[in-house]
């Protein structure tokens, strides 16, 4: 799908169809200046699609769309939806825009907020989300801060449920394959999981160095029992039902947050910088349509922001409660980890790159979010291209031996 995007980026293409199952469509598209949008699971029909775990329900995948417009992804989405739903028993019989949300002018309250108390945007990413703040009050739209639900947990309910089978599918799928550096990290950290010594002394080895969140996801992925299973399923879904009830008491119709941690990363580190994906992956767990859309450029300014990331950002989002979230484990301060590693050395020389936003709704209510989004496309400044010379290779690593977890 990053080579689908930067198709479509170029004038290679129109439209692109593909699978999210934590930001597959919307952060290739979000990275190369153009949208993405995951529907509601069911929206489109999906079968005939490949997967690499066949029958893995656990964390909900889409069929999505990209496009330069968000106006292209509302056309192809009233075209397939006008397929008869004998095409596929799992295709949502959802008449398209049955509610008017695409044609209605009523003026909506927008929840935003740009650090989830994992890992928080980057300063540019940051100022992206307020300059589409500004362009939805000017739209008249009510935009008020908005509080995350607990997305540790989320994050580690994400990473339990896709690797509950000890990463089987996804080692059977490579047996045959030389895998390149940019998945080393994965396969050594499901191998390291699936050992019995490892899975006990990593943890310790990382909490003693105070890399507390690594330490966290590596205890929270890897095989698991059927019961315990069945207690993630439900566990997802009374998150679901939190997030819900979070936006029902805050009388929030859509969310605006960012598409992504950081911009677009070196093509050899996407695989091993997975968990930066965290504000599209949360929307999988819960299974909230979401569309990510361009919002500008990075600029030499942001990157010389960066000499205060992450923390900078955490006291913006979470000001004098921060000390006492972080105590009290519900947002990781600064770690010193690999995720960190990656997004600092990933904005040296970003000035140029594409960034983003994302629009978010409750369940099935596609149509507002695709709304929101087209509104909020045509009242921004044209995006000018970034330069073909703005690399997305230069970022060198030191060493090889990361774990995709730290």
């Amino acid at each position: 799908s990053g080579g689908e995007a930067a198709l479509i980026a170029t004038g290679g293409s129109i439209i692109g169809i593909g699978s999210d199952i934590g930001g597959s469509v919307r952060v290739p598209a979000a990275f190369c200046g153009v949208a993405g949008f995951k529907p509601t699971a069911g929206r489109i029909p999906s079968r005939g699609v490949a997967s690499v775990v066949k029958g893995q329900t656990g964390v909900a995948g889409s069929i999505g769309i990209m496009a330069k417009e968000v106006s292209a992804i509302v056309t192809t989405m009233e075209a397939i939806s006008a397929l008869p739903t004998t095409v596929d028993p799992l295709y949502a019989p959802v008449p398209w825009d049955q509610f008017g949300d695409l044609s209605s002018t009523k003026k909506l309250r927008v929840g935003f907020y740009y650090a989830d108390g994992f890992l928080p945007a980057i300063p540019a990413n940051v100022r992206a989300v307020k300059e589409g703040c500004e362009l939805l009050r000017s739209l008249g739209h009510e935009v008020v801060p908005f509080k995350p639900v607990d997305v540790i947990s989320g994050i580690h309910l994400f990473l339990a449920l896709l690797t509950a089978d000890g990463a089987s599918g996804t080692l059977a799928a490579l047996q045959h394959e030389t895998a390149d550096a940019s998945c080393k990290g994965f396969l050594d950290g499901v191998k390291l999981k699936n050992s019995a010594w490892a899975s006990r002394s990593v943890p310790w080895k990382l909490r003693r160095k105070g890399m507390i969140r690594a330490a966290a996801l590596f205890e929270n992925h890897g095989i698991t029992t059927v019961t315990n299973y069945w207690h993630m399923q439900g566990a997802k879904d009374e998150y679901r039902r939190r997030w819900c009830a979070a936006m029902d008491v805050a009388g929030i119709d859509v969310l605006l947050c960012p598409s992504h941690t950081m911009v677009a990363p070196a093509p050899e580190v996407v695989a091993t910088s997975g968990l930066s994906l965290c504000y599209t992956q949360l929307f999988n767990l819960i299974d909230f349509p979401a569309t990510t859309l361009p919002m500008g450029l990075a600029t030499p300014e942001d990157e010389a922001k960066m000499e205060g990331w992450p923390m900078s950002v955490l006291r913006e989002q979470f000001g004098s409660e921060l000390d006492q979230l972080i105590q009290a484990g519900r947002v990781y301060g600064e770690q010193g980890d690999h995720l960190e590693s990656v997004v600092k050395a990933t904005c040296k020389g970003m000035a140029g790159l594409p960034l983003s936003v994302q629009v978010v709704g409750r369940p099935f209510k596609d149509e507002q979010v695709l709304r929101v989004a087209r509104d909020l496309q045509g009242a921004a400044p044209p995006m000018t291209p970034p330069p073909v010379e703005a690399s997305l290779g230069s970022m060198k690593m030191e060493g090889d031996d990361h774990v995709v977890v730290l």
